[in-house]
């Protein structure tokens, strides 16, 4: 599920994240800042491992977070060739990117003064648009505004504070504010930051240490917001993830530097930066293993070229994908059922599946029962990719029907339209199964048209 600005529903998650025990979880379920950020470089027959920075070597379990949000604008560094991942993020820093990875980019930069109300230290002139939008999207409340140190390190607590009210959870948070925490080092909490922490711990965004401590006041390193921007970034509504693309690999030219995708039955070619970066997982590949027949997520330079590389799925999938009609989905179970074939079949979904329509990433509960779906499976049957196909809807009266021809006619606005049906087109009447012989001339009802033009979804109004 997404968070989306103004939005107050939440889905409790736990991945944990126990890499080097820094006490971050990544969500179960799985801004828009268009990167800009890698130039065209000249194409060479050699290609070496170039990191974004070049102090981030070592920190694998950060790595992959660091380069991709760098790629996407949401971070930086703290020069052009450091990150400087051992230090503590700042209370600034840590703002600016709870504001990039909402989207609100652009509005804190239309932004030049900081309401009366603040009280904290001076501010430098770049950031004072930040300041002010945090101030306006309640991020930092009264008693933020009194003491607030824009270059003092961000602790935990503070950090589960600012992300809870960037997603516009603050009302769940408050509710438990007097709640008594599971940690050992409860009593450390701040009064005023317990129902923050309940609520990340809850969502899995951020966990205790094996040793039962949440250790609130601990500062949180550069690295480490990464890896949590990271996983918060596409949980988050808004347009930043136009410049990704999913798809899979129909041909890739590592000389040419370009990549084909097939996107809902769809081919596009992009071209690939030179060192663009490619991970699976966090493990860092080259771009000559990615393969055709690949699952691959792109993520896009404000010129359309691929500037990071995600390798979602290694292997051929064209054998592995089923089509039919939603009879049901359940999205916290996470299962999906297809009506194919004349029977229902039920599917396992994975947290992060990606759900896609018409090229855009859509939510899982946008899936309605009734859509024709297509469903591309790993190989434990577990869907990887949910894709609703283009359709047509047509509502008519019933004007002939042959049921051994497999046609049926409407009457449309006047106008009379016959449409093939399927073998297996499903019949529904009062939200009940029904058959073809049930429909007669008369009747009213809405067809669903598969990109054939066939009927495979008929209703009996």
């Amino acid at each position: 599920m997404k968070f989306k600005k103004g939005l107050t529903s939440m889905l409790v998650v736990v991945f944990l994240f126990s890499s080097l025990g820094v006490g971050f979880a990544k969500p179960k379920f799985k801004e828009h800042v268009p990167p800009g950020l890698a130039k065209k470089m000249v194409k060479t027959q050699v290609r070496e491992r170039v990191r974004a920075f070049g102090d981030i070597e070592g920190y694998k379990w950060a790595e992959k977070a660091i380069e991709k949000m760098y790629n996407k604008g949401v971070i930086k560094g703290e020069s052009a060739k450091n990150f400087a991942p051992k230090r503590p993020v700042t209370k600034l820093e840590a703002i600016i990117m709870a504001l990039r990875v909402m989207g609100w980019e652009d509005d804190a930069l239309t932004k030049l003064e900081i309401p009366d109300k603040y009280k904290g230290e001076a501010v430098a002139e770049w950031a004072k648009g930040y300041v002010a939008l945090a101030v306006e999207k309640d991020i930092l409340d009264e008693v933020d505004l009194l003491e607030f140190r824009t270059n003092q390190p961000a602790k935990r607590s503070d950090v589960a504070k600012y992300i809870v009210r960037a997603i516009d959870l603050e009302n769940k948070a408050e509710d438990h504010m007097n709640d008594v925490l599971d940690f050992v080092d409860y009593p450390a909490i701040p009064v005023g930051a317990i129902g923050y922490i309940y609520l990340v711990n809850d969502m899995g965004l951020m966990i205790g240490s094996p040793d039962g401590t949440f250790q609130p006041n601990k500062p949180v390193t550069r690295a480490e917001m990464a890896v949590l921007i990271d996983r918060l970034d596409g949980n988050v509504d808004n347009e930043i993830d136009s410049n990704e693309k999913v798809g899979m690999v129909t041909d890739i030219d590592v000389d040419d530097l370009t990549i084909t995708l097939d996107i809902n039955d769809r081919e596009k070619t992009y071209d690939i930066l030179e060192n663009t970066p490619v991970y699976q997982d966090k493990e860092y590949f080259d771009l000559d293993d990615v393969e055709e027949g690949y699952v691959v997520e792109l993520l896009l330079n404000n010129d359309g070229e691929v500037c990071f590389l995600v390798i979602k799925e290694a292997k051929a999938i064209k054998d592995e994908e089923k089509t039919g009609v939603v009879m049901d989905i359940d999205v916290e179970d996470l299962t999906v059922t297809l009506y194919i074939n004349s029977s229902e079949k039920t599917y396992d979904l994975l947290e992060d599946t990606l759900v896609y329509e018409k090229d855009e990433r859509i939510e899982l509960e946008d899936v309605e029962i009734g859509n024709y779906i297509r469903l591309v499976l790993n190989d434990d049957g577990e869907v990887i990719t949910l894709i609703i196909l283009n359709e047509e809807e047509k509502t008519g009266v019933v004007t002939d029907i042959d049921v051994e021809d497999l046609t049926i006619t409407l009457d449309i606005n006047d106008n009379e339209i016959t449409y093939d049906l399927l073998d297996d087109t499903l019949v529904y009447e009062d939200e009940e199964y029904s058959d073809l012989e049930d429909i007669q001339e008369g009747c009213l009802v809405e067809l669903s048209l598969d990109e054939e033009g066939n009927v495979r979804f008929l209703i009996i109004k």
